[in-house]
């Protein structure tokens, strides 16, 4: 997305998607993390869609898409906001997944 087609209403940033208002949310900010981000000409952006509501997430850069398996935490993370599991990429890195119906509604809080 371009910085013009971010609008803001009642000081939420939103976006027209085909005709379709949606919330958009930094997932730094949702996953608590201080972004000190540069205007940028264009923001990477995922669509996301949890329980009937889509709203558009802008990240830090887009990988790829890989089909996954997705473990649950052990007891030590299990109360770690905003993560839903992980799973263990073929590098044999582990990968955290994030909670997007968890984010998604917590993110106007």
């Amino acid at each position: 997305l371009g910085a013009s087609q971010i609008k803001t209403i009642r000081g939420c940033k939103v976006i027209n998607l085909r005709g379709e208002v949606l919330s958009l949310y930094h997932l730094g900010e949702l996953l608590g993390f201080i972004q000190s981000r540069e205007e940028l000409s264009g923001y990477p952006v995922v669509i996301v869609e949890a329980g009937g509501e889509k709203a558009g997430l802008i990240v830090e850069q887009l990988i790829g898409q890989q089909e996954i398996m997705i473990k649950p935490l052990g007891s030590y993370l299990k109360g770690l906001t905003g993560i839903a599991g992980a799973t263990i990429l073929g590098d044999g890195s582990i990968s955290l997944i994030v909670d997007v119906p968890g984010l998604i509604s917590s993110g106007g809080e």
